[in-house]
This record gives structure tokens, C-alpha cells and sequence, in this order.
């Protein structure tokens, strides 16, 4: 029942009522909280008030009854002139009156009749539901759920979008000045992206990118998707049992990172792309970042290619040998920092898998003690052509059953979630030539000193002879200073404080190294992987 459509004498029926029905006994209220006297005579005042206002004379007699049962004072006479004394005040209107009896309705009653506030609040709270379905607060941020990603905007850019926005009928009260001091509004203390769980108070991300599964009607031949697999693996099945491994993992622990970056490497047509695009149909498009700019992923405002995402795709990558310590960082790092111009950036939990692509080889920088790149070179259809494969692997993809068919394939192949792709990997042809190629010079230089007559140099003398490799061998024009070089021969023959391939020795005269050739040979062939054997 609205309260604002009743008639006079209903409204003056409904006055007596809450007055007698729920306001009395000394107002035993719900919590049982007791009023104090100057609160009682606040509350005589203002009914009296509110009756004089809105019935006149009319309300005299529903005071005076009130009045009587309140106090226990029968003097009707007195409590009519109490009534006459009282002033008008227009201000008081039959919202205070509900709001009064509210606390000490006992069985619920006053929720049959709606105020004016009763009908804003209802409006209101009709409109934060449909705002919250989109927004939220969290910590100095303001976020828009966008889709499958997160929008967020400072106080200021926040309050400019919705400036506007009204949340009752006749467009009189606006929405965020109410929504902004509302205690119950959406709020969490941080945003991350937790493929395992929620956690309390926390906005997990991955509940708006995961992907729900296709309803398998029937079982699909998944064979074409497999021979995908295993020509951009370079035709190997060793690589291709590798890959198989790594795919199941990431399906089913998405919350573990395996820690390598896969580098695929091929002339074009060779599948590279076809095969990044089955991966999007089976962990969801939202969750893979395909990227051809470096920046967008390693620079600093990351947020459209890093969140949410669980593989991160280079593709068509030109030269991002300066882009190693990063490179380095995203496929270990366990955490990381989202940035967004003007906007307060937060950190996630990063389970974010490397793709590399490229129709390029000597693009990455692999060292000598490398542990997280794994390289393949796929399978060259330009010299095997076969374009009737690639129609039978586009059917597949495009077939919700195929699809579905190989995700749960993958799902039950053996892995463990701690499986260690790093120990692993297989070391392919092209990983050893980029290793090789990628050798530091100072590697390169030791191992020619196998061949040399003597044993024994000085360090000026290995400096020169160093810097003479370098200019000869075009490794650089740039001659280092001996202390340089003797960082640099630190770096990789001075293991566990001892020297490895090198005596070190001093004299009053000068300071020189014994080489010890077959321990220097052993250590750059077997550690180092350097040879140079065609």
C-alpha cells in the first residue's frame, strides 16, 4: 500500500496507529535499547508537530491519547493544552513519523505502507543493482567490468562519466553523490586473477574471462588437430609429446606456471598462427594476449596484453634480443604490475605463458646457461605443400565438437602440476644453433685457446688477445679495458670461488693464468654447449 495515494482520514488512521499500536509501551524497541529523556521529549515535541501540521484540531484527540498512554497521565484537559501550546512546522513530515515507529514495530507492520523516502529508496536501490552489475570500488580505483576485461578510472574521470545520472523517476536525485557514501555499495580490497578459487574480498578476474565448455553431443576425430600439433613441433614426436604435455597443463592447471617460453620459428604457412588460434578456442580468446609490438607487453602501461591472460602470444617478432631481462622476468615472475594512464596501477598474480613467433631464427638472446626457452622449428610446407591439410584442420577448428573432443583429450593426459618443463625440454637443432650463435664472445674466445702452444699468459696479455678475437671475428670494435675483461672471464670460469679452465697466479712482477685446457674445453662443451664443429 503506497503511503502518499491514502485518503485524509486513511492517512489519519494510519497516524493513530503508529502512534498507538507501535509506539508505546515506553518504546521497547527492537534492539531493546532504552530512549532517553531528552530524546523522549524531542520525539513529544515533533508528533505533536506533525499532527498540528497536517490534521489541525484533528490530530488533537489521537495526541492526547497518545500522549495519555505514554506518560500515564489521564489529565485530558492538560494534555489538550499541551497540544494547543505546540507550533506548526511543515518540515516534519509522515516520512519521520514511519521512521519513528520503524525501530519499535515488532511484528512488521509499517512495511505495508510506503513513504515518499520508502519509494526513493526503493528506486534507488533498484538502480544500484543494475550500476553494481557493471561497477565497483576498489581501493583508490573505480572499475568498470567491461566484457571479458576491467576498466578502471580515478575518482575524478569516474565522477565526470556519471555526473549525469539520476536514480528516481522524475530525474531529481542523482545517483553517485548516494552511491558513493553508501556503506553497502560494491567495494572489494583488491583485484586479482586466481584461476584456482576466489578469496574473500577479492574481485577474482578469472570469473569473467573463463570459458564455459561446449555440450559434447559426440565424440569427434581430433587427428588433423594432433598432426597440427606435431608439424609446427617440427615433425618430432618428441617435441610433439613435449607440447601435448605442456597444453594438458596449462588446461588443467592454469594456476601453475611451467616457466619456459615456447619459440616457434618457421617460413611462413607453417601453422604457427593456426595453431595459437586452437589454443584461443580451447582456454577462451579473453585469456590470450596476440601481440606484434613488444611494448604492449613488456612496457609500462600492460594492461590490455597482461591482464587476465594466461598466454601471452609475440607474433611476427622482429629482433627482441634488448628485450631479454624482461622476457626473462614474465616467464618466471609470479606476480605482476598493471599500469593505465591516469589510474592508480595494482598488482596480480601472473600465470602468464610466452608464446614466441616468428619466420625470423636469431631473434632471441639464449645464454649459455640457459633454462627457459624452448625452440622449435616447424614444419616447412613450402617445400611439402599440402593445402588439402590445412582445409580438414579449419573444419576441425571450426566444429564446437572437434574442439571440445581435444580439450578433453588433453585433460587426460598424465601430467603433474609441478611437472618441470624446464628439466625437460627438448633440446632441438635450432635451440643448440641459437645457443651457439648467441654464445658470448668471451666463451667463443676462451675455446680457441685449446689450440694454443702456451699455457700460460698474462692478464694483459689474455685482455689483448681477447680484444684481437673480438675485432677479427667482427664481435666488436670496442676494445675493453683489463679490468672489463676481468669481469667478463669471472662471469663464466669463476664457479663455486674456484676457478674453472683457469690458474690464477701472482707474482711481485705481474699477475697471469695457466690455462688448463681439457677442464676449459669440458666446461664450454658440456655447460656451456659451445662447440665449433660444423
Amino acid at each position: 500500500m503506497v503511503y502518499l495515494n491514502l485518503t485524509k482520514m486513511e492517512k489519519q488512521n494510519v497516524y493513530r496507529d503508529l502512534l498507538m499500536l507501535y509506539i508505546k509501551d515506553n518504546y521497547q524497541v527492537k534492539n531493546n535499547e532504552s530512549i532517553t529523556t531528552h530524546q523522549a521529549i524531542d520525539i513529544e515535541n515533533k508528533i505533536g508537530m506533525f499532527l498540528k501540521t497536517q490534521l489541525g484540531s484533528r490530530g488533537k484527540p489521537i495526541y492526547t491519547m497518545w500522549y495519555s498512554a505514554y506518560y500515564g497521565c489521564q489529565h485530558k484537559e492538560l494534555n489538550e493544552q499541551v497540544y494547543d501550546d505546540i507550533k506548526t512546522d511543515k518540515s516534519i513530515t509522515s516520512d519521520y513519523l514511519m521512521r519513528l515507529a520503524r525501530p519499535f514495530d515488532l511484528d512488521n507492520s509499517t512495511v505495508l505502507y510506503k513513504t515518499e523516502e520508502d519509494i526513493l529508496d526503493e528506486q534507488y536501490n533498484k538502480a544500484k543493482e543494475v550500476f553494481e552489475e557493471r561497477y565497483f570500488k576498489c581501493s583508490d580505483n573505480y572499475v568498470k567490468v567491461c566484457d571479458n576485461s576491467l576498466s578502471p578510472f580515478n575518482k575524478s574521470s569516474f565522477c565526470t562519466i556519471h555526473e549525469d545520472l539520476y536514480y528516481d523517476e522524475s530525474n531529481q536525485h542523482l545517483f553517485l553523490p548516494r552511491w558513493l557514501k553508501d556503506p553497502t555499495k560494491r567495494c572489494y580490497d583488491r583485484i586479482d586473477f586466481l584461476p584456482n578459487g576466489n578469496e574473500s574480498g577479492v574481485f577474482n578476474t578469472w570469473d569473467i574471462v573463463r570459458k564455459e565448455d561446449h555440450v559434447l553431443t559426440a565424440l569427434a576425430d581430433t587427428k588433423d588437430l594432433h598432426e597440427l600439433v606435431l608439424k609446427v613441433c617440427g615433425n618430432e614426436h618428441e617435441n610433439y609429446e613435449y607440447f601435448m604435455k605442456y597444453l594438458a597443463h596449462l588446461i588443467q592447471f592454469p594456476e601453475r606456471k611451467p616457466e619456459v617460453c615456447i619459440f616457434f620459428t618457421s617460413a611462413q604457412g607453417s601453422g604457427k598462427d593456426t595453431l595459437i588460434n586452437l589454443i584461443k578456442l580451447l582456454i577462451g580468446e579473453a585469456c590470450v594476449a596476440f601481440e606484434n609490438d613488444p611494448d604492449r607487453i613488456f612496457g609500462k602501461f600492460n594492461m590490455s596484453s597482461r591482464q587476465n591472460k594466461l598466454v601471452v602470444c609475440l607474433q611476427e617478432a622482429d629482433n627482441i634480443k634488448s628485450y631479454s631481462g624482461k622476457i626473462k622476468d614474465l616467464i618466471t615472475c609470479q606476480q605482476t604490475t598493471l599500469e593505465q594512464k591516469n589510474v592508480r596501477s595494482f598488482s596480480i598474480k601472473d600465470y602468464t605463458r610466452l608464446f614466441i613467433l616468428s619466420n625470423n631464427e636469431n631473434i632471441i638472446k639464449i645464454e649459455p646457461d640457459d633454462r627457459r626457452f624452448v625452440v622449435f622449428k616447424s614444419w616447412n610446407f613450402r617445400f611439402a605443400p599440402d593445402p588439402e591439410f590445412f582445409k580438414r584442420v579449419y573444419k576441425c577448428m571450426e566444429d564446437p565438437n572437434c574442439v571440445q573432443t581435444f580439450l578433453e583429450e588433453l585433460r587426460n593426459i598424465p601430467v603433474d602440476k609441478d611437472y618441470n618443463f624446464q628439466q625437460h625440454r627438448p633440446q632441438t637443432e635450432i635451440y643448440q644453433n641459437l645457443k651457439e650463435l648467441n654464445t658470448p664472445a668471451i666463451i667463443k674466445w676462451a675455446y680457441t685457446l685449446i689450440d694454443i702452444e702456451t699455457d700460460k699468459m698474462s692478464t694483459n696479455n689474455l685482455c689483448d688477445s681477447y680484444n684481437d678475437y673480438c675485432n677479427m671475428t667482427y664481435e666488436s670494435s670496442t676494445r675493453v679495458s683489463p679490468k672489463s675483461f676481468g669481469h667478463s672471464l669471472r662471469k663464466y670460469f669463476y664457479i663455486n670461488n674456484n676457478w674453472t679452465g683457469f690458474e690464477k697466479q701472482r707474482s711481485n712482477q705481474s699477475r697471469s693464468f695457466i690455462i688448463k685446457k681439457e677442464a676449459l674445453k669440458s666446461i664450454i662443451e658440456n655447460i656451456y654447449n659451445y662447440t665449433e664443429e660444423l
